[in-house]
């Protein structure tokens, strides 16, 4: 399911590595897809600056994670950061 952090930066740090093409983070947006690599951190704002000052959510920080099937035979570990 797609969805936005409540906060104005995220980080996702890989703690290990699963089989190709499971538990890739999808940005929707920028149409990015990023897979997990352990020691790979990925950063990303979700709020940005309008021209008069307010800070709205930022529609390229909608993301999701792609399934991890049973069949994978493996959990995804991450850290997940977050600030505001």
């Amino acid at each position: 399911m797609p969805y936005f952090d409540a906060c104005d930066i995220s980080a996702t740090l890989y703690l290990n590595s699963v089989p190709r093409g499971y538990g890739n983070l999808y940005f929707f947006g920028p149409e990015v897809t990023i897979s997990p690599e352990p020691g790979r951190m990925v950063t990303w704002g979700n709020d940005r600056l309008e021209a008069n000052g307010t800070r709205v959510t930022d529609e390229g920080a909608l993301h999701t994670v792609t399934a991890m099937p049973a069949v994978a035979s493996r959990t995804r570990y991450t850290l997940q950061l977050q600030a505001w």
